[in-house]
């Protein structure tokens, strides 16, 4: 995994919950399929 997968992970996730953390998986799935 490439550190700019990472960085929205670690950046992101710790203060999102619910819907936000849902929002922040997809963006990492759109990092994941450029």
């Amino acid at each position: 995994i490439s550190a700019s997968v990472k960085k929205p992970v670690i950046k992101g996730l710790p203060f999102l919950t619910g819907i936000g953390k849902d929002k922040a998986l997809d963006e990492i799935e759109a990092e994941l399929r450029k």
